[in-house]
Formats: structure tokens, C-alpha cells, sequence
């Protein structure tokens, strides 16, 4: 016997092969409202038996076999659900607003169950008429099996941008706008919770149910993630299971990737046209510039509007001057940061070269050193006593103070412990043998001050 979960794939499967087309203004898809996955399928079901050619919503009748079909499930759980879920749909406000409109109404303004006849009569709300019937542009058409599968609501509403955004290829979306749109800013005020149960659950299941699906960006703010950028991609179909599933279709030619941005308004051989005549560039630019401004409710004919901006060469000449200026700034900045650059790099290399040579001359300052007072027999008594006498010096007074004193050794060995650590008294001694024996010691510095002008350093 059949259960529930296979009684509902053979509705779904069966439902496909009549797909119900589901007709839409933008303004609605963009709206802020919060309703469950069977909400939103039982309203999408609605909104499909629209005649959309009417100025006027009529009644909806529907027999619970529709919903039967839609849910695969038996007569009375069926009547339950509608039972259940329209007064909640009764009690849904749907909201948007841009400069030209606000809109703030219910979803459903009436629910009328003929109880005998097993039927059930749905009113949408008047509020809505403009932006369900008569749609002449910014609206966007897809069919109902392409939602059918998914389980989460965010999963529907992210299918719907995508195909809102479809010519274009891309949207993106403020993390709090889209959390709002979504009427769930304080279900997910955790950014990694809403990521993983509401962006990240979408893509997963539009990738395996739908003609579209979605990767996505980040874009930060410090470290706090503040906007999000998607792709869209098409879907190349495949059985499986009886029901149409996607992989991303390869575009095999410029040609067919800008028809399938323009297929709704022109015909195949109008842009295989353009690609014999025109510059692929120009071509670009100016059917980019088209779907902006269509997205945007400015134009009327489509169709004459794309011919007319994409044989426009001022538009082209206009965008390929921006874009040689934004590359000559590129290119200014990128030789300007070159050349700093090279300097950050001359003066690194500068300073390891002094710090070498300082090194170099440093250790045979220190063998000079070492040579001369393993000559001198009474070490500590002749070395020691000529800082003494010059303790009004500071660097003599610093030496002596930091001159540790140590019974275990003898005075020799003391005076080198002391001469090793590399402290204050270091430096003294190595002035004292310097001046000691200053001949010897101008013939051994000799050799460096040619190199330590040519890096502009005074040795001691």
C-alpha cells in the first residue's frame, strides 16, 4: 500500500507534465511577508488558475481533487490542510514599498469551504489586482512544477528571484534586507544560522529540483558578513525519477548565451543578426543596458528597444571610452604602485645591506677586540681602572653599573663573562682597545669606510 511521502511523488510527477503558470509582478516577489512552504504553495496553486487578461479578480473554485493532486494524500487530510492553513493565510500581510508605490494588505481576503460539494472558493484582495492581472511589463512567468519539490519557503522565494534576475544573471542582496524580506530578521539574528538554514538550504535544493539554481559571495565588513552576491545558473535537464532535475548548462556560443538573455523579446535570427554585423562588445553593452532599464519599468516594447540600443554605436562608443578611462586609471594607479613598489623594495634591500655590512664589521671589531686583551697580562686590573678613572662618563658609569661580580670565577674569567654578555660594558671595552691600540685598529677599519660611504653610515 501506498504511503503518504510516494502518493505525493505521483502527484508531483503527474502535476509536472500540466505545469500551471504562475504570473507575477516583480513589486510582489520583492514584498516582505512570512508564510510556510505549504502556505506558499497553496497560494502559487491560487495565483496559477488566475485569468490574468481580466481587470478584475474573479472567485477561485477549486475541488480537493486539485489539492489532492498537488499533495497526494487522501480527501479528509486534504480538507484539513486547507482548513488550517488558509485562515492562516487570512491573517498573512504582504507589504512593499518603492518611490512610486507602497503596497500593505493581506494575502487571502476570503475562504469559503462548500462543504457537501467538496470544494473550496478563495478571494485574493482587490489591493492586489494591479500587481496579479493585466501585467505589461516588470513581471516575471514560470511554472508551478519548479517548486513543487522544494521543502523550505526561503527555497521558493530564492527560485523566484532567480528568475526575477535571469536575463541579468546576478542579484545581490543586503544580509538585513533579505532577512526582513523574508520577515525572519529575529528568528536568524545569527549570521551563521541564517546562512546554513536559509541561504545554503535554498541553493542545495534549487540545484536539484529546478530550471535555475544559485552559487553565492560574501562581501564583509570587517569581519561581519553584510551583503550577498549570487549567480544564477541555468540547468541542463535530466531525468531522474520521472522528473526533469539540473545540471549547469554549458553556453556553447556568444550567440546562444545573449539570445537566452533576450529570447522573451526577440527572435534567434534577429541576434544571430547582430552578430553579423556588429561588434560582440557593442552587442553587450547594449543589450545590458536594455534589461536594466526593462527590470526597471521604463520600457514599453521591448523588442524595439533592444534594436534600437544595440545598433546604437554612441552607446557603445560612450561605454568603451568609460571603460578605456576606468583602464587608464587602472593602469596609472597600477604604475604609480609599481614604482612604490621598487622603492619599498630599494629601501628593504638598503637596510638589510647595512644591516649586513654592520654585522660583518661588528664581528671582526670583536676578533680585533679579543686579540689585544688575551696580550694584556693584568686584564681587570689595567682595563677596569682606566673606566673607573673615567666614571663621570656616562656610558663608563652605565658599564660599571651593570658589571656583575662572581667569586666562583677568576678575575680574568670574570672580566670576559662580563665582556660576552654584550651589555654597556661591551661596548666600553671595545672603545678602550680602540684607542689602545689605535694604529692597528685605523688599519683594520680601513677596509670598510670606502663601502660604509657608499650606504651614508658613520662607523664607530
Amino acid at each position: 500500500m501506498e504511503n503518504n511521502e510516494e502518493r505525493r511523488e505521483k502527484a508531483i510527477n503527474a502535476l509536472s507534465k500540466d505545469p500551471f503558470r504562475i504570473v507575477k509582478s516583480n513589486p510582489i516577489i520583492n514584498s516582505k511577508y512570512e508564510i510556510s512552504a505549504v502556505q506558499a504553495k497553496i497560494y502559487l496553486l491560487m495565483i496559477s488558475k488566475l485569468d490574468v487578461s481580466k481587470p478584475n479578480f474573479e472567485p477561485l473554485n477549486f475541488s480537493v481533487k486539485d489539492f489532492e493532486r498537488l499533495y497526494g494524500t487522501d480527501t479528509k487530510a486534504i480538507y484539513k490542510l486547507i482548513s488550517t492553513e488558509a485562515v492562516k493565510l487570512m491573517s498573512k500581510r504582504i507589504s512593499y514599498e518603492d518611490e512610486h508605490i507602497r503596497i500593505d494588505t493581506v494575502l487571502l481576503a476570503s475562504c469559503i469551504y462548500h462543504k457537501r460539494e467538496g470544494r473550496v472558493t478563495f478571494e485574493l484582495p482587490r489591493a492586489l489586482q494591479p500587481f496579479l492581472l493585466q501585467l505589461k511589463q516588470n513581471f516575471t512567468t514560470y511554472n508551478l512544477e519548479n517548486i513543487l519539490r522544494l521543502e523550505s519557503v526561503y527555497s521558493i522565494r530564492f527560485f523566484e528571484f532567480c528568475k526575477e534576475y535571469e536575463g541579468l544573471g546576478k542579484f545581490s542582496f543586503l544580509v538585513e534586507d533579505l532577512k526582513d524580506t523574508f520577515g525572519i530578521a529575529d528568528r536568524y539574528k545569527n549570521y551563521f544560522d541564517f546562512k546554513k538554514y536559509v541561504v545554503l538550504q535554498a541553493e542545495k535544493e534549487l540545484k536539484e529540483n529546478c530550471e535555475l539554481f544559485f552559487d553565492f559571495t560574501e562581501e564583509k565588513q570587517g569581519k561581519k558578513v553584510i551583503k550577498l552576491h549570487f549567480r544564477i545558473h541555468k540547468n541542463r535537464k535530466q531525468k531522474k525519477d520521472g522528473f526533469d532535475f539540473d545540471e549547469a548548462e554549458v553556453i556553447d556560443s556568444p550567440v546562444e548565451e545573449i539570445f537566452g538573455l533576450v529570447k522573451n523579446f526577440v527572435s534567434l535570427e534577429t541576434v544571430q543578426g547582430w552578430f553579423a554585423k556588429l561588434p560582440e562588445e557593442q552587442i553587450r553593452i547594449g543589450v545590458d543596458y536594455s534589461l536594466e532599464q526593462n527590470k526597471a519599468g521604463k520600457v514599453k516594447d521591448m523588442g524595439a528597444y533592444l534594436q534600437k540600443l544595440v545598433n546604437e554605436t554612441s552607446l557603445w562608443e560612450k561605454e568603451s571610452k568609460k571603460q578605456q578611462a576606468t583602464k587608464d586609471r587602472k593602469s596609472k594607479t597600477d604604475a604609480h604602485k609599481k614604482v612604490a613598489q621598487q622603492e619599498l623594495f630599494k629601501e628593504r634591500q638598503a637596510e638589510s645591506d647595512k644591516n649586513e655590512f654592520l654585522s660583518d664589521y661588528e664581528q671582526v671589531i670583536k676578533v680585533f677586540s679579543l686579540t689585544k686583551l688575551n696580550t694584556i697580562e693584568n686584564l681587570s686590573d689595567e682595563v677596569m681602572e682606566s673606566i673607573r678613572s673615567e666614571q663621570g662618563m656616562i656610558m663608563n658609569s652605565i658599564a660599571l653599573s651593570s658589571y656583575e661580580n662572581n667569586t666562583e670565577l677568576s678575575a680574568k674569567d670574570e672580566f670576559f663573562f662580563n665582556y660576552e654578555k654584550g651589555t654597556t660594558f661591551y661596548y666600553v671595552v671595545n672603545s678602550y682597545i680602540q684607542q689602545k691600540y689605535s694604529g692597528e685598529f685605523k688599519l683594520v677599519k680601513q677596509p670598510f669606510e670606502l663601502k660604509a660611504k657608499a650606504l651614508k653610515i658613520s662607523l664607530p
